[in-house]
């Protein structure tokens, strides 16, 4: 992507290295999977800080502007994080990805990639920690009744569904569904953008997405206009997460460059300065 942002509109990139990933990845960690479910949420709050730094050099140091973050599928979400937390007008164009994590590990193929075993085992061994979370996530039945009422069976296309049957057949059969309820409710309250900072411009926001995403199912990426109205979904049609990511970039860079234009047609560096007065 930076290559052609840079050969295509002069557009400069700073490509941040992943906590849990690369030269930032564990000793013990195999490859790119999280050993806890935790590390996750661990990442989320790395990257939240180190993105305000980031962005803060970047404009009042670097004199770069305006900026875009953007990232596609987990650093889709990523990007979000970063940009919702930070104090000024900023573009955003997170590709293939959800409002929630809870979507991508209870209601994707990516389900399977879970432990289910190990997570019922400790949901039911460790029945005083989970009955304190559970409460605190869910003040009362009817809160985890309406939040599971959000997850409905997902359907994909014909071609992904033998993937996305394994994983269900798998919950099912083994008779997971507390401990998937639970863990919906734990990644909802870590990582689903209600519960962060509004961004202060919605309209600066273009989310691209697939309308056969197994990996991300599509629902979890038209959350994003109800918890921040004002912003635009563009579907890629007819190609999935992995087709999407090798032979649909110019359509992340279309959005990139769109919300650039919107920018520089909307905001001046001059009134900048009274946007995060008003944010603070």
């Amino acid at each position: 992507m930076a290559f052609p942002l840079l050969r295509e509109r002069g557009v400069a990139s700073i490509l941040i290295e992943n906590p849990f990933y690369g030269l930032r990845k564990p000793p013990e960690q195999r490859r790119s999977t999280l050993r806890n479910v935790t590390d996750l949420l661990v990442m989320g709050a790395c990257l939240i800080m180190e993105s305000s730094v980031i962005y803060s050099l970047a404009q009042e140091s670097w004199g770069y502007w305006p900026i875009v973050s953007h990232g596609i599928s987990m650093g889709g979400h990523m990007a979000a994080l970063g940009a919702v937390n930070w104090n000024k007008p900023i573009g955003l164009v997170p590709c293939m990805t959800s409002c929630s994590a809870s979507w991508t590990f209870t209601s994707g193929v990516l389900t399977e990639s879970l432990p289910w075993d190990l997570l019922e085992e400790q949901y039911h061994n460790e029945v005083r920690y989970h009955d304190e979370i559970r409460k605190m996530i869910y003040p009362n039945e009817e809160a985890l009744k309406k939040v599971i009422s959000q997850y409905p069976p997902y359907t994909p296309e014909k071609k992904w569904s033998h993937l996305l049957n394994l994983s269900q057949s798998k919950l099912s059969s083994d008779k997971k569904f507390h401990a998937v309820e639970f863990m919906r409710g734990i990644l909802d309250e870590c990582t689903h953008f209600r519960n962060y900072s509004y961004p202060i411009d919605p309209s600066l926001i273009i989310i691209v997405a697939s309308d056969i995403d197994a990996y991300q199912p599509k629902d979890g990426a038209q959350f994003f206009q109800e918890i921040w109205p004002g912003v635009e979904i563009r579907y890629i049609k007819g190609q999935g997460h992995v087709q999407s990511y090798l032979f649909q970039q110019s359509n992340f860079r279309k959005a990139i460059y769109d919300v650039i234009d919107k920018m520089v047609g909307k905001y001046s560096e001059s009134n900048l300065s009274e946007l995060k007065s008003q944010k603070q």
